[in-house]
């Protein structure tokens, strides 16, 4: 299976996933995006400076980061491979953090296996 279709497949199994992004944070350029409605292209943009933001204030040796409002929370999850692609997903603020972010941590494992 590839990245995209595990992040569809991703979304689909845990509800609280609004959105389940790969990015390219070098480029700031968000390679694919799954969620039930369209997301505005300045969404996206805005998302991928976030993902940035955050990863850039974490330990380089660090490929996850969190960040937890009272409307949302994001998940990122660096790749090992390449430090300069990440998938990134918006939740619903109840979300599991544990369990999405080992799925995601699950996707780049077999898509770099």
């Amino acid at each position: 299976m590839r990245l995209h279709e595990k992040l569809d497949a991703l979304r689909l199994e845990n509800s609280a996933v609004e959105i389940a992004t790969y990015l390219d944070i070098g480029s700031g350029t968000v390679l694919y995006a799954s969620s039930s409605a369209r997301v505005k292209q300045e969404i996206l943009d805005s998302l991928c400076e976030t993902v940035k933001t955050l990863l850039g204030e974490q330990d380089k040796d660090s490929n996850v980061a969190l960040a937890l409002r009272s409307t949302e929370a994001l998940i990122v999850c660096r790749s090992s491979e390449d430090p300069s692609e990440a998938i990134c997903l918006v939740c619903a603020p109840d979300v599991d953090v544990s369990s999405v972010l080992a799925a995601a941590e699950a996707a780049w494992t077999s898509e770099e296996a």
